[in-house]
């Protein structure tokens, strides 16, 4: 039990300082009220990656939104042309997080080792 609430207090905190801090900065969600940071922010993962790993391929099934909260990534397009560089606060798969759209548009490879917040589609519905 005293291991249980040592982690819900952790997250309590990492919801906090972190996850709804990293919300309100987004230019999607940017002037919701707190309450509807924390809604989502429960339901948010973080996900670590180590430098030149693939987060997601072009054409792969994707049904969340991606924050890039440190780090970096390169965005690049089905045949590999650059197309863009991800860095804190980029967001990516909005649409996809939305439903409107079911598959990434871009293969998305770690430059240096990065941690995300994914939102899955699930929380947008809410």
């Amino acid at each position: 039990e005293v291991k249980n609430r040592s982690t819900e207090l952790e997250r309590r905190e990492w919801i906090k300082t972190t996850a709804i801090p990293a919300l309100a900065q987004t230019p999607l969600l940017g002037g919701c009220p707190p309450s509807f940071f924390h809604s989502l922010s429960v339901l948010l993962q973080e996900q670590l990656y180590k430098s030149n790993s693939e987060i997601v391929k072009c054409g792969d099934k994707l049904e969340h939104m991606i924050l890039l909260v440190a780090g970096a990534a390169q965005m690049r397009t089905r045949v590999g042309d650059d197309i863009g560089m991800m860095r804190k606060g980029s967001m990516f798969g909005e649409i996809n997080a939305l439903g409107l759209f079911n598959y990434s548009m871009a293969t998305i490879q770690t430059t240096e080792r990065t941690r995300l917040l994914v939102l899955p589609h699930a929380a947008m519905k809410q």
